[in-house]
């Protein structure tokens, strides 16, 4: 992060208990290899920006979990599996709060509302297709 007041850059380490948070980039040779580029794309911890809570003075981080490559010997079995979404909230400070791992039928992505994070629902478990259904995450017990 770079700070504006000092005008340094400044470097926050945030680990997890839920997943291994490092991932290295993926190198040109590798990103020009579709093949390999899906791989890295479904197995590699992703991560989201992160968004700031000026009402509670609370940062929110995103991630995919880091999937290890199943394959059958020569192909690889796990591209379709559900990805495992986590959500840590952090202090202003940048220290972690508190870490969860999201339900599977959330979408990675939410808006900060008054009542808490809300994330629209997959596709597959709204009431029907022309509905627009979300889930409210209410944070008072995350934050206490």
């Amino acid at each position: 992060m770079y700070d504006l007041t000092t005008k340094k850059q400044v470097k926050f380490e945030i680990n997890s208990n839920h997943s291994r948070v490092k991932t290295s980039p993926i190198t040109i040779k590798k990103f020009n290899d579709p093949k390999k580029r899906i791989t890295y794309a479904w197995t590699e911890a992703q991560f989201f920006p992160i968004k700031w809570d000026s009402t509670r003075s609370l940062f929110y981080r995103m991630y995919k979990k880091y999937t290890p490559l199943v394959t059958d010997g020569q192909e690889v079995t796990n591209y379709g599996t559900a990805k495992q979404f986590f959500l840590t909230i952090l202090d202003e400070d940048f220290r972690v709060v508190n870490e969860i791992e999201l339900p599977g039928y959330l979408l990675p992505e939410f808006v900060i509302g008054k009542d808490g994070l809300y994330f629209q629902l997959k596709h597959d478990f709204r009431e029907n297709e022309n509905s627009l259904d979300f889930y409210v995450l209410g944070l008072e017990d995350l934050i206490s």
